[in-house]
Parts: structure tokens; sequence; C-alpha cells
């Protein structure tokens, strides 16, 4: 079993990303301005993009390593998590 952990990143090149838990095999999964948070639910990662001017949610398919959607969102968001099937930020 491979273990990762997976994080965001507000550096000069904004990105989510997964790494193995002994620091080898980083992978940017997605670039991002300001990525804030992120959930794990079933095989998608959910990350909220707090970019300029318009906050976005942004789901990648973790089988596959791809963003699958990306949908904007009407404030700014700090947080966000997730009960069941439902989000909630």
């Amino acid at each position: 079993m491979v273990r990762v952990l997976y994080y965001t990143d507000w550096g000069s090149a904004g990105h989510v990303g997964r790494v193995s838990l002994d620091g080898s095999n980083r992978i940017v999964l997605a670039t991002a301005e300001r990525p804030n948070d992120l959930v794990i639910h079933g095989n998608k990662l959910l990350v909220i993009n707090n970019k300029e001017p318009t906050a976005e949610l942004l789901e990648l398919d973790l089988t596959t390593s791809k963003r699958t959607n990306q949908r904007p969102l009407s404030d700014t968001v700090s947080s966000l998590y997730g009960i069941q099937n439902n989000f909630y930020y």
C-alpha cells in the first residue's frame, strides 16, 4: 500500500499536489492561484481555490489524477467539509 499526502501550496506557482510520505514522488495535480482547503471523498479530491475575483471549487478524480469539474462559488471560502455525499463551505 502506497501512503501519500495531498496538499495545497500558495507559492509563486500555486497548486494542488501529492507526495509520498517519505517525500518522494512529488506530483502537481492541478494549478490554482490560491488553493485553500481540500477534502477527499471516495475517489474525488475537492479543493477550494480562492482566486480573484471569484472563488471556485475544483474537483479531481484520484484514480486518473485529472481535473473533472470546476465551478464558481459565490464568495471567498475558508473551509470545506463533507458529510456523506454533501459538501459544505
